[in-house]
C-alpha cells in the first residue's frame, strides 16, 4: 500500500538507504540535498519503505503543490525491487490527486507511461577507458580548443566556497539566480557533505570561472559551472569538463552532464562524445488557479 507521509514524519534512515539502495539512484533525492534545495518536502512510500517517492512542496493561496527546485534535474519513484509500470503509475496518480499542482522530472528509468509526460533529453559520459582513449570522442573542434589554451588556467580543486557565492552573486544576466536558488546553493554548500565539490577556476590571480559538482558511487554530476567574460573567452566549461574527464577516467563513473533543450548546450556537451538520456517531465494543473 502507498501511503503518504509528511515531511516531519520521514524516517530519513530508512528512506535513504531505499534511495541508496535503487539501481536508478540519483543523489538529488538524498534527504540532506533535499533539505538543502527544498527545505519542504514530503515523500509516498510503499509499505515499509520498500519505495519512494520524493514530493518537493511549496504553498500558494493556501494550496500545496509540487516543484522542482533549483539543481534538480531528476527525481520520481526509487526502489531496490524491481517494479511494474502500473505499480510505479500508481505513485504518480496517488500524487496528481492530492496536490493542485505538480511540476515533476522523473530519472531515466521510469516507466509510467499512462500518465501524461514529455521526453527531456541529458547527456552522459561512461568514464571507464583512459583519459587518452576518451579524448579520441572529442569532436575536431573540442580538441582545438583544448590544445589552445594549455598552461593558461589553473583549477583550484579545494576551491573556496566564499569565492564561488560572491562570484555567483556579481555574474552576468545569463548565469543570475534568483534569490531562491541562491539561498538552495548556499545551503548545499554550507552542508559540509563530502559529495559536494567546489572548483574555482584562475588565469594568473584572476578568478575567470568555476564549477559546483558533486560525486557519489555512480556519477559525477556536473552541477552549476560559471565563467566570467575572461572564462569565456578562454573556454573555461571547456577545460573543465576536461578535467573532470580527466581525474576520473578510467573509474567506470558516469559524468552526468544534466543536458539541455537548448540546441546549442546540447551541442557542447554532445562535443565530448556524451550520450543522450531520456528522462521525463510529469504535470498536472488545477488550470485557473496558477
Amino acid at each position: 500500500m502507498i501511503h503518504f507521509i509528511s515531511h516531519e514524519r520521514i524516517d530519513r534512515t530508512a528512506y535513504d538507504s531505499c534511495v541508496e539502495a535503487s539501481s536508478n539512484f540519483r543523489i538529488y533525492a538524498l534527504s540532506w540535498y533535499l533539505d538543502a534545495v527544498a527545505l519542504t518536502w514530503d515523500v509516498l512510500v510503499l509499505d515499509d519503505y520498500r519505495a519512494v517517492m520524493p514530493l518537493p512542496r511549496r504553498s500558494k493561496y493556501g494550496l500545496s503543490y509540487v516543484y522542482t527546485p533549483a539543481f534538480v534535474q531528476q527525481l520520481g519513484v526509487f526502489s531496490p525491487h524491481e517494479m511494474e509500470s502500473e505499480q510505479e503509475c500508481r505513485f504518480y496518480k496517488r500524487a496528481f490527486s492530492r496536490y493542485f499542482l505538480m511540476d515533476y522530472f522523473a530519472h531515466a528509468s521510469s516507466k509510467c507511461a499512462t500518465v501524461a509526460r514529455a521526453p527531456r533529453t541529458n547527456y552522459t559520459l561512461r568514464l571507464d577507458k583512459s583519459h587518452t582513449e576518451l579524448r579520441k570522442g572529442f569532436n575536431t573542434n573540442r580538441k582545438r580548443l583544448l590544445r589552445q589554451a594549455t598552461g593558461e588556467l589553473r583549477i583550484d580543486r579545494e576551491g573556496d566556497p566564499g569565492l564561488f557565492l560572491e562570484m555567483s552573486r556579481r555574474s552576468p544576466t545569463g548565469y543570475k539566480l534568483d534569490d531562491s536558488a541562491l539561498a538552495g546553493l548556499e545551503r548545499l554548500i554550507g552542508s559540509d557533505n563530502p559529495a559536494i565539490r567546489v572548483w574555482n577556476v584562475f588565469h594568473g590571480d584572476e578568478w575567470a570561472g568555476g564549477l559546483i559538482w558533486t560525486r557519489d558511487s555512480w556519477r559525477i554530476t556536473y552541477l552549476f559551472p560559471m565563467q566570467g567574460s575572461l572564462g569565456r573567452e578562454l573556454q573555461v566549461h571547456t577545460h573543465v569538463i576536461d578535467s573532470l574527464i580527466k581525474d576520473h577516467a578510467g573509474s567506470g563513473l558516469i559524468l552526468d552532464l544534466e543536458g539541455s533543450m537548448i540546441p546549442g548546450v546540447a551541442k557542447f556537451y554532445r562535443s565530448f562524445g556524451a550520450e543522450a538520456e531520456t528522462y521525463f517531465y510529469y504535470k498536472s494543473r488545477a488550470y485557473g488557479l496558477f
